[in-house]
């Protein structure tokens, strides 16, 4: 029996199995980590989330950290609203700022938000209760979407003028 025969055909197919794992490697590293064009991709998902992320912190801060622009900005035309800040002082939430925001000014913060209508805004005690202010609950936006793709859930702390802390919450989706 001839064995230079088998030895090669066997040294083929372990050839031939190492060339498609490799081969297959390859295929599953370009179509599912490294292509931004599939948007199923790992890197794709990756991009996508990261730039929701810095999205949401840039509108949640200027929320959470500010005064607004300008600072006394209830009452005002929207017209002449930059920003909205619900700070009454460092740290503090503005009672009047957060009531006024949820009841009179929604329709202008849809307009200046980058999310339009993509965005839930919810003010609660860190028991989950939420904040109500002259019985209106201090929410915005709209709930997310069950077919939503990409959801990103931020969370900023204030304090209440009489030293209560509350949740800010504000979610984001595509």
């Amino acid at each position: 029996m001839d064995r230079k025969g088998q030895v090669f055909s066997l040294d083929l197919t372990f050839a031939l199995i190492i060339f498609l794992l490799i081969f297959a490697s390859l295929l599953v590293f370009v179509y599912t980590v490294s292509d931004t064009y599939n948007s199923y991709s790992y890197l794709s998902i990756t991009l996508s989330l990261e730039k929701l992320n810095a999205m949401g912190n840039i509108e949640l801060n200027g929320l959470s950290n500010s005064f607004g622009s300008p600072a006394n900005w209830v009452g005002l035309p929207c017209s002449n609203i930059a920003s909205f800040g619900l700070l009454r002082t460092y740290y503090t939430l503005s009672l009047n700022k957060a009531y006024s925001l949820v009841n009179s000014y929604s329709s202008c913060f849809y307009n200046l938000s980058q999310f339009g209508t993509n965005f839930n805004l919810t003010l609660s005690y860190l028991n989950g209760t939420p904040l109500y202010i002259n019985n209106s609950e201090i929410t915005l936006g709209s709930k997310v979407p069950a077919n939503s793709r990409y959801v990103i859930s931020l969370e900023r702390f204030l304090d209440l003028p009489k030293g209560t802390i509350i949740e800010v919450n504000y979610k984001v989706w595509s």
